[in-house]
């Protein structure tokens, strides 16, 4: 098995319709210390299109 936290570099507090969240950045990522737009992004869609209170987590890939 992975240990994720072999590739977490830091781990970034974030406020989103009024939800904490947080997110674990890696090294290597072409935003590795901060949430980007893209990320934002996911966020939206999310929220827009599933039931917020039935996720528990989220994967960024990252993929542009």
């Amino acid at each position: 098995m992975i240990k994720l936290e072999t590739y977490v570099n830091k781990t970034v507090p974030f406020k989103f319709m009024g939800a904490e969240m947080s997110f674990e950045l890696s090294h290597g990522l072409f935003s590795s210390f901060d949430i980007d737009s893209g990320s934002r992004l996911l966020l939206k869609l999310v929220a827009k299109n599933v039931e917020t209170a039935d996720v528990g987590s989220i994967l960024d890939i990252g993929s542009g």
